[in-house]
């Protein structure tokens, strides 16, 4: 049985050989007609030219001012401000601007493509197209940009891949001003923001020091404390004098009514030490911790917006700085030059392609029509 289908196998291949050396003209003709139409199409075809840029980013490791500069521009994104920097990786591709349609529109519209194309009447979106077939921006792992541009005059193609990378650093440097001028008015408005809530804490402060006569709560506390401290020990030794000379020499002794005196008077400051304004300052000793409180509040406000006002003053000025300096986003690395080799048509490719083709089709064709005559000549038979 395996015997037979092998036989089979070898006979349906040495049928399919014969077959196709019965037609050879055939198929040699149509070979030769497809090598001889395909290579006058590809000599007719017009000749493009690549010429490609090399570019890259800008180092990100600095030093210097541009090297503090960075860890600011750090702190602006972590408190979610736009990206500011010209390396790519401070917040999207580079990618993104060589393939704008803005950096697109404007190279169409210097070097006059829909001429170029000859597409005077056809639509804008098609003429992009167009171009965009002849546009290729990769990204290699390294970290450079090939910006390459085929065209069918050389020179030209030289001229857009070089023009190409000054019109994206000209949109990525208009971008970045624009980044950096927003996040200057933002940071304008904190920094106003915490000046006049400054100025309005001072005020109150001030306010509060003048009617209570509190200028430092930690130093009067010490002080009052001492003085309190002094007064009640006055008293208590004035009180053991005054209960010695009465026992001794009796409540109607002069020296005892003079020490009695003292004694009234000793406790009499006390007393008024204690519930009367002007001590301590012009409040009561009970009334000192609300006022202690409120002042050292405001103090302490005033302080904590002082430090976040010094902590935002540097970034404003490095937006500032940003908004007026050039940024460039992409160093020429290796300039276009103009080919000397066409890139299109591979005519090679072209005509190999047709014959094999060609080749394909003509087979399949003497096998349709083998079968269909011996279809038919079994169908008449029935």
């Amino acid at each position: 049985m395996e015997q037979e289908k092998q036989l089979e196998k070898n006979f349906d291949g040495m049928y399919l050989t014969a077959l196709l050396f019965k037609y050879k003209k055939v198929i040699i003709a149509t070979i030769i007609a497809s090598a001889i139409i395909s290579t006058a199409v590809a000599f007719l075809l017009p000749i493009w030219y690549t010429a490609s840029t090399n570019v890259v980013p800008p180092q990100t490791s600095m030093t210097g001012l541009e090297g503090a500069m960075g860890s600011i521009s750090s702190t602006l994104r972590d408190i979610g401000l736009a990206r500011v920097g010209g390396s790519s990786s401070s917040g999207y591709s580079l990618t993104v601007i060589l393939l704008s349609r803005s950096v697109k529109d404007s190279m169409i519209k210097k070097y006059d493509l829909r001429k170029v194309y000859k597409m005077e009447n056809d639509k804008y979106e098609d003429l992009l197209k167009e171009f965009e077939s002849n546009l290729d921006v990769t990204y290699d792992k390294e970290g450079n940009y090939v910006i390459s541009i085929t065209d069918r005059d050389p020179i030209r193609a030289a001229q857009m891949a070089n023009d190409y990378v000054q019109i994206a650093n000209h949109f990525a440097a208009e971008l970045f001003k624009k980044e950096s001028n927003f996040n200057r008015l933002y940071m304008e408005q904190r920094v106003k923001s915490i000046d006049s809530t400054i100025s309005a804490l001072s005020n109150q402060l001030g306010t509060l020091s003048q009617q209570s006569l509190m200028f430092s709560p930690q130093e009067q506390a010490r002080a009052v404390s001492q003085a309190i401290v002094e007064l009640k020990a006055q008293v208590y030794q004035t009180e053991i004098e005054y209960d010695l000379l009465r026992t001794t020499f009796g409540e109607n002794d002069a020296l005892t009514q003079v020490k009695k005196k003292i004694l009234e008077e000793t406790r009499k400051k006390l007393n008024e030490a204690m519930n009367k304004p002007g001590f301590a300052g012009n409040f009561k000793i009970d009334e000192s911790g609300r006022i202690g409180i409120e002042f050292t509040k405001l103090l302490t406000e005033i302080e904590a917006l002082s430090k976040a006002k010094a902590y935002l003053v540097p970034l404003y000025e490095k937006l500032r700085l940003d908004e007026v300096k050039n940024i460039k986003t992409l160093y020429v690395l290796d300039e276009a030059m103009p080919p000397t080799k066409k890139s299109k048509p591979k005519r090679v490719l072209i005509v190999a392609g047709s014959v094999l083709g060609s080749f394909v089709l003509v087979v399949l064709m003497i096998l349709l029509v083998h079968n269909y005559i011996e279809f038919r000549n079994k169908y008449k038979n029935l």
